[in-house]
């Protein structure tokens, strides 16, 4: 669980009171999961838990109108923007044909198919975890609040009253400087992918797209304001079994992000100093955009081949 191909440094730890702590989280039942999993293990702790908001339906609709007004004559009505939210296709294209502007049909067709769809991990998402976060839920002290801006002035106030510790992230938006000075303590963020390799978005897939095995792993590091980037405090692959796809890949990585981040808590809550290991440049840090479609393909074609199978079964036997 500690780097042993990254040198280290110990730092020492500020000091005052370490028995308060902030959570920044994206929504799904990863995330949520960890926030109270935190609870679980260091009452009293967390003092704060936020979501970055808008609601998913209050990000979707300009992006949904927007869609619209470049194929139709107007604005959609209430009527249509039901469509536009529920994905049909089908009706929505019938009413375009009749307030046709541009005619760009096909291109209204992939924004609102991407506006609309489903989690593509969220049926696994809930096998695993759904049970679990909902018996957390019913007993927890503290529950996510949704919040437009991390860096706004009335945020930033909250955070200078709660004078948290530690922050913790898992999803959501990077983090500003003037958020992340905050912590007395350290900011710390668990990050779905392999340290220094792959940073960023989709760290796992991008793995799994190159046929590294030994990528497929979790890394909790000291924040800074570049993505995934900070000293690395924990890092370790996760258990994969030959018959895995995609989505139960990326959730067994948050599983294990999530073990290593409770562990890098009580560390930093119960010693004087730290054992860290500085990220050395290099890698690469991934964008959304660059997973596209086709790598999708790809990496689900290798999985359906056995290239999983065969990769474990190589690093078993050697």
């Amino acid at each position: 669980m500690l780097p042993h191909d990254v040198p280290s440094e110990t730092r020492a730890l500020p000091a005052g009171d370490r028995r308060s702590a902030v959570y920044f989280s994206g929504d799904g039942l990863r995330q949520l999961r960890l926030g109270y999993l935190i609870q679980e293990r260091f009452p009293g702790l967390l003092k704060a838990w936020w979501i970055s908001a808008p609601k998913s339906s209050q990000r979707l609709r300009p992006k949904l109108e927007k869609a619209w007004r470049m194929v139709s004559s107007g604005p959609p009505s209430t009527g249509t923007m039901e469509l536009l939210r529920e994905g049909d296709l089908r009706n929505l294209v019938g009413i375009a044909r009749r307030r046709i502007r541009r005619g760009d049909l096909r291109r209204l067709g992939r924004i609102v198919k991407l506006a609309t769809r489903r989690d593509p991990y969220a049926r696994v998402e809930e096998e695993m975890f759904g049970a679990e976060v909902k018996a957390f839920e019913a007993r927890a002290a503290l529950h996510p609040e949704r919040v437009d801006r991390f860096d706004s002035e009335e945020h930033l106030a909250r955070m200078s009253a709660i004078d948290p510790y530690l922050i913790v992230t898992f999803g959501g938006p990077l983090l500003r400087g003037r958020v992340l000075e905050k912590a007395r303590g350290l900011a710390i963020n668990q990050h779905a992918g392999w340290s220094p390799s792959l940073k960023g978005s989709y760290t796992t897939e991008t793995a799994i797209y190159h046929r590294e095995l030994g990528w497929i792993g979790n890394t909790v590091h000291v924040m800074d304001t570049q993505a995934d980037s900070g000293a690395i405090l924990r890092r370790s692959t996760c258990t994969l079994h030959p018959d895995d796809d995609l989505a139960h890949c990326v959730l067994a990585v948050c599983a294990v992000g999530s073990k290593l981040m409770l562990e890098s808590i009580d560390t930093i809550l119960h010693a004087d100093r730290v054992d860290v290991f500085p990220q050395p440049r290099g890698g690469q840090t991934l964008l959304n955009v660059d997973f596209t479609l086709a790598k999708r393909d790809a990496v689900a074609r290798d999985l359906r081949g056995g290239w999983l199978a065969d990769a474990l079964a190589a690093t078993r036997d050697y």
